[in-house]
């Protein structure tokens, strides 16, 4: 078998930090899961219990987004940060260069 570490497309640090916001279901979009983020949304994170246990979740979801995500151009976690914290802005547009912040729903 291959040891060689995979690239980090995602952070774990990030992941945490989009967790006390896990009652929206932000870290499960962040790590590449919008079924269960669209869940979470929906029913506040599973009413507490999942949030909750997603805490130790966290670095199996980094491992496995690693592994399903190839890396880019872009940093992928400051594109999540600014689509999170100022996504009504359309500043993750910017930094992607998608168009402008008027286009930000499209």
């Amino acid at each position: 078998m291959n040891n060689t570490p995979l690239p980090s497309t995602h952070n774990q640090f990030v992941g945490y930090i989009l967790w006390l916001f896990g009652f929206t279901g932000a870290h499960r979009f962040y790590f590449g899961k919008p079924k269960t983020g669209i869940l979470w949304f929906l029913t506040g994170g599973l009413l507490g219990i999942g949030w909750l246990v997603d805490l130790f979740l966290i670095p199996g979801m980094d491992r496995e987004a690693d592994r399903r995500f190839a890396t880019g151009h872009l940093e992928y976690s400051l594109a999540w940060v600014l689509l999170t914290f100022l996504g009504v802005l359309g500043l993750h547009r910017f930094y992607m260069a998608n168009g402008s912040p008027a286009c930000s729903i499209w």
